[in-house]
């Protein structure tokens, strides 16, 4: 697991990095996830749809807070009915909401 969280703290300041290898590492606990959710810009919205769906409900969490939240991403977490992320999503200003959330 040591190897992994470095692996993904790494990958997480890069603006481009394999997509497979960022997918598996954001599905991984928390720990290891949380460098990458919380700061890798390197996620578009297909990413971050594929792994809201296999994470748990912390990881979304983080999904939410991120700077940059897509409308696509915001729509999901929305309609997932998640309470504590859709808080998050309302009080982040780089969350891009739309009439459906």
């Amino acid at each position: 697991d040591e190897e992994r969280f470095l692996c993904a703290s790494r990958l997480a300041t890069l603006s481009e990095a394999p997509r497979r290898v960022l997918r598996y590492l954001a599905q991984c606990e928390l720990e290891i996830a949380e460098p990458l959710l919380k700061q890798s810009e390197a996620f578009d919205s297909s990413d971050l749809l594929e792994i809201l769906d296999h994470v748990s409900i912390e990881h979304r969490i983080l999904i939410a807070k991120r700077k940059r939240v897509p409308v696509a991403v915001a729509d999901h977490l929305a309609r997932r009915g998640e309470l504590s992320a859709v808080r998050c999503l309302l009080v982040n200003k780089g969350a891009a909401l739309s009439e459906i959330a």
